[in-house]
């Protein structure tokens, strides 16, 4: 037996749209994925998102720089710039058979997601970022780059509506090989 049910939007019950169903069978609501940038050039990557976003995935995908050692981090903006204080991170590796307790770093300016890689090293992973309310934001991944493996935890209030996200390095070395890119869920 097969049952049909034909709807154009999943309405929550205060009226906003979750999803929509084009006439073509498509479905928008789910999930959006921004233009991937090259990590090839300049200090920063930014991406604007909606205040609306819920979740965010921050894809790293070969991402490097040159210069000495640094960690990698997430930045927050909001409609009055990039944000540098209210967070609450650590990050910590682990492997390449020389470091055994692994070594961690903290930040309060950003969310450090992968500390003391080294230069030219791709770093590839993912990052999520979830809302929690009141321009409050959680996040966690999980990043290597050769035999290291990085995994850190963080918060940031950001004082305002998010409207932007930044990839960078705490010291703002230069990016030289790779790419990033958003996807995120409203």
């Amino acid at each position: 037996m097969t049952s049909i049910l034909g709807t154009q939007s999943i309405q929550h019950p205060n009226g906003t749209n979750s999803m929509a169903i084009a006439s073509d069978g498509s479905v928008s609501g789910i999930a959006t994925t921004l233009t991937e940038q090259a990590t090839t050039s300049g200090t920063t990557k930014d991406f604007t998102v909606p205040s609306t976003a819920k979740v965010i995935y921050v894809g790293l995908m070969g991402c490097s720089f040159s210069g000495s050692n640094d960690t990698w981090a997430i930045r927050l903006g909001t409609s009055g710039g990039i944000v540098t204080s209210g967070y609450q991170s650590a990050a910590t590796y682990t492997g390449g058979g020389s470091t055994v307790g692994g070594e961690a770093v903290t930040a309060t300016n950003a969310l450090a997601i992968y500390y003391s890689a080294g230069a030219g090293g791709a770093v590839y992973g993912h990052i999520v970022i979830s809302s929690m309310g009141g321009n409050q934001f959680t996040a966690h991944g999980h990043l290597t780059t050769g035999s290291y493996i990085s995994n850190f935890a963080g918060y940031a209030s950001i004082g305002g509506a998010l409207t932007t996200v930044r990839l960078t390095t705490i010291n703002g070395r230069t990016l030289d090989a790779g790419a990033v890119n958003v996807t995120y869920i409203e």
